[in-house]
């Protein structure tokens, strides 16, 4: 997992799952053919302090935190990008 606040690119053709509690980063790009995946993990959770930015897939299974610092944070959903929300 990159560190806290860092900036986050997932490469087309790349998988990633998050299964942890709570990873924050700073910005998230989502390229097209990537697929990004919070799992269903109780606590598993995606924190991001920037923009995210979806091209490719996300699955979103556990947690996706917008809000850090009482601030809502972009979401961009762009051409080919889906998203499935099927929390626990």
């Amino acid at each position: 997992m990159p560190g806290t606040g860092a900036n986050v690119v997932i490469a087309t053709g790349h998988v990633v799952t998050i299964s942890t509690n709570t990873a924050v980063v700073g910005n998230v790009t989502v390229s097209a053919g990537a697929t990004l995946t919070v799992s269903a993990t109780v606590g598993s959770t995606l924190s991001y302090n920037g923009t995210m930015s979806v091209s490719g897939r996300l699955n979103n299974y556990g947690g996706i935190d917008q809000t850090t610092t009482n601030q809502l944070r972009p979401f961009q959903l762009l051409d080919t990008g889906t998203y499935e929300h099927n929390p626990i």
